[in-house]
C-alpha cells in the first residue's frame, strides 16, 4: 500500500471514530462495522454498516444531576416514546450510500433488520422495501433510519429521508 491509501484509510478510520464518538454521546449503543456474512463461506462478506446503533426513547445521561442535551437531529428522528435503530455509513468526504444497501435484488437490508431483532420475520420484506424508497420506516414503537456521515451533504441523499 502506498502513502496516499494509507492517508485515505488513516483518514476514514478517524472519521469512523467520530461518527462513533458522536453516536455515544448522543445515547446510543452501537456496533461498529457490523458484518453482514454470506449464506456460504467465501472470502468477502455481503458487506458492512460502518456502524449500526440503538438509542432508547427514554435515554439519558446526567452530569451533577443535571441531563446532557442531545443534539436535537438525532431527538427529532425518533419522535417521542420510540426506540431508534440507526444504520449509519460514514465517509471521510461526500455522503453517499455504499451500493450493497442500495439493491433490493441482495437483500442486505432484510439481513441487517433481522439482526436488530425489532420485527418478526414476516416483516423484514415490508420494512426493507420502505428502506430501500427512502432510506427511513417507522412503526409504532420502532423508528429505523439509514444515516450518511461524512464532511460534505449529499442534497440528492436529504431528499429521500
Amino acid at each position: 500500500m502506498d502513502d496516499i491509501e494509507n492517508q485515505a484509510r488513516a483518514k476514514g478510520e478517524r472519521a469512523e471514530q467520530v461518527a462513533s464518538w458522536y453516536f455515544r454521546l448522543n445515547g446510543f449503543l452501537s456496533i461498529p462495522g457490523y458484518v453482514v456474512h454470506p449464506d456460504q463461506p467465501r472470502r468477502f462478506p455481503r458487506t458492512e454498516a460502518d456502524l449500526m446503533a440503538v438509542r432508547f426513547p427514554y435515554s439519558v445521561e446526567r452530569i451533577n444531576r443535571v441531563p446532557m442535551s442531545d443534539d436535537r437531529r438525532i431527538t427529532e428522528l425518533a419522535k417521542p416514546s420510540r426506540t431508534l435503530f440507526v444504520l449509519a455509513e460514514v465517509k471521510s468526504d461526500l455522503c453517499k450510500i455504499n451500493g450493497p444497501w442500495s439493491r433490493e435484488d441482495e437483500g442486505n437490508m432484510q439481513r441487517a433488520i433481522g439482526r436488530l431483532g425489532f420485527a418478526e420475520d414476516a416483516r423484514l420484506e415490508d420494512i426493507a422495501e420502505e428502506m430501500y424508497r427512502s432510506l427511513r420506516w417507522e412503526g409504532k414503537d420502532y423508528v429505523l433510519q439509514y444515516v450518511a456521515v461524512g464532511k460534505r451533504r449529499n442534497e440528492g441523499l436529504q431528499q429521500l429521508a
